[in-house]
């Protein structure tokens, strides 16, 4: 709130910057703010290349090697799924101005400003790697294989349940800050996302179904449809 510039990037301490960065990331936000009226709020995000903590490269790409689909982020499929690298992205002004109110129930930063620019504006994506992003040990977020990130479902499904709880919760929040402010079609999508929280067995699984609150992939979406 006390920065007044027109765009910001979000950086986490340490990963490395690739030198054009900030280049390819503001051409793609000029390119997308050029599509849209000049109030939409903006976020562009971009790919990374995984590395670890010595920058050995361990994946060049990390949406490839988390077989994350990074078209998908409309409003519906980014409830349910977060696409967007907070450390690669960046927002403009209009999207800055919504952040007026910190959110308690948000899963992650990025996620929370995806949400954002997908009910009010737009969301754009470069797929090339613009930073080294850091694995170690002491990551709070990071890096996981498609494989790893089965195994790891299998291996605590009580554990899935409550991240699909929290990301209602997340919901639920956005909503009640938002709400009153966003498009009815928007308004309308958020209204049924919510409702899967006391939605039965089979109304939960026709909601997502019938409004898209999907995953990426078919096994991911298997995943959901069994343990939510």
């Amino acid at each position: 709130q006390n920065c007044g510039a027109d765009y910001i990037c979000f950086c986490d301490q340490d990963d490395v910057w690739n030198p054009n960065k900030i280049e390819l990331t503001l051409r793609e936000m000029k390119r997308t703010e050029e599509r849209m009226h000049k109030k939409a709020p903006v976020a562009v995000f971009t790919d990374a290349c995984v590395v670890d903590s010595n920058l050995c490269v361990l994946q060049p790409s990390f949406h490839a090697s988390g077989n994350l689909d990074t078209k998908k982020t409309d409003l519906n499929h980014l409830l349910m799924e977060n696409k967007l690298i907070g450390c690669t992205t960046m927002i403009n002004r209009p999207l800055i101005d919504h952040l007026k109110v910190l959110p308690d129930n948000a899963r992650f930063h990025d996620w929370w400003v995806g949400l954002i620019a997908a009910s009010f504006g737009t969301i754009s994506y470069v797929s090339t790697a613009t930073i080294q992003y850091r694995q170690h040990e002491n990551n709070e977020v990071g890096n996981m294989s498609f494989g790893e990130y089965m195994m790891n479902r299998l291996k605590s499904l009580n554990k899935q349940r409550q991240s699909i709880r929290d990301t209602i919760a997340q919901a639920k929040e956005f909503q009640m800050i938002f709400g009153t402010q966003l498009p009815k079609n928007k308004a309308d999508v958020l209204e049924h996302f919510v409702k899967l929280e006391d939605a039965g067995f089979l109304k939960k699984r026709v909601l997502v179904l019938k409004y898209r609150f999907l995953k990426t992939g078919l096994v991911r979406n298997l995943g959901l449809l069994i343990i939510m």
